[in-house]
């Protein structure tokens, strides 16, 4: 006579394991060589069926187990124990259906497109939930190519969960410019995060230039007394003024001048007059002199200043041939940087 069998409930399903639960209630006319069991997600064990087979002398009534570890996260299984001896095969009744737990999100990240000065779209996917939807999606980010340490960022995109399969991107990050970055694209649902690899590298683009540029030392240039029609200059003395190139490249120096104020006016130009000044700038210390024609033009001091580097100013003043007045006048000097 086959053996009796009877199958239980499986056990301790997991992501992608359970145990199965068989029992031999009566041996037959002799003890089993083999038991095992069925199982498949058809209820009626059909073409998608498997086998586990533990060979042995089995001769006494005793429950028996059966170690699944290749199930499909998030899939209703059924399982058949069974038991075959000289006489033949016994089996069980088809279990009660079981159901793995869900696994991680199947997540891949994409090269980050487009990419700007400060910013760039970082490219992921869910290309398969894991059996329950994510809830959160986002990316890490940073300049380590191992995303690792402090330099490293999360993005955490909540906004219509739950999130099934598909394409998904971030482009909230403010990064540098001229710098490069790693990317890596993760989804969490109630199994835990599945992450993406590490993108490609990717480098904004070139940082703009900063034009800039300090005068020292501090303080304002005094000429002192002047009689009409007469030039006076800063030359060694201490109103010699010294501009920085503060930027992030090289830049072009202009200087212009302003009319003077203070009583009646006097107006800047290219010769002297009535209530009429000429201005002039020398880098050269004093071995050529360039005019600063009106208080609306800017005249080029120096075409091409690197950065760090510098350029000193001098300047000659010529007072007018008459003045209305002989109050004291202020005149304002501007240094600009530019692209040069």
């Amino acid at each position: 006579v086959a053996p009796t069998v009877t199958t239980s409930d499986a056990s301790s399903p997991g992501a992608t394991s359970a145990t199965l639960n068989g029992n031999i209630t009566v041996t037959g006319n002799s003890g089993s060589t083999v038991r095992g069991f069925a199982w498949g997600t058809s209820n009626a064990m059909g073409g998608d069926t498997a086998t586990t087979t533990e060979s042995g002398y089995f001769n006494s009534v005793e429950g028996f187990t059966g170690a699944l570890s290749t199930l499909t996260c998030n899939t209703t299984y059924y399982a058949r124990a069974y038991a075959t001896n000289s006489a033949g095969t016994g089996y069980g009744g088809i279990s009660n259906s079981f159901t793995t737990t869900a696994c991680k999100p199947t997540v891949s990240t994409s090269d980050a497109n487009p990419v700007g000065q400060t910013s760039a779209t970082m490219n992921g996917n869910i290309s398969a939930t894991g059996g329950a939807n994510a809830t959160v999606r986002g990316f890490a980010w940073g300049t380590n190519s191992g995303l690792s340490g402090g330099d490293t960022a999360t993005t955490t995109d909540t906004v219509g969960q739950p999130f099934g399969t598909g394409a998904f991107t971030d482009s909230s990050q403010t990064l540098t410019c001229n710098t490069t970055y790693y990317s890596r694209a993760y989804a969490t649902n109630s199994a835990g995060t599945g992450h993406g690899a590490i993108s490609n590298l990717f480098t904004t683009s070139a940082c703009s230039a900063v034009y800039s540029v300090s005068i020292s030392p501090a303080g304002d240039v005094e000429y002192g007394f002047v009689e009409l029609s007469v030039s006076t200059t800063t030359l060694n003395t201490t109103f010699t003024k010294t501009a920085t190139n503060d930027g992030t490249g090289a830049e072009k120096l202009n200087v212009k001048s302003s009319d003077a104020t203070g009583g009646t006016g006097w107006t800047l130009a290219s010769t002297v007059g009535a209530n009429q000044f000429k201005h002039e700038f020398s880098t050269t210390t004093g071995s050529r002199w360039d005019v600063m024609p009106d208080s609306a033009t800017y005249v080029t001091a120096n075409p091409s200043v690197a950065v760090s580097g510098t350029v000193s100013f001098d300047f000659r003043l010529t007072v007018p041939s008459a003045s209305t007045d002989y109050q004291t006048k202020s005149i304002t000097i501007t240094v600009q940087a530019v692209a040069p």
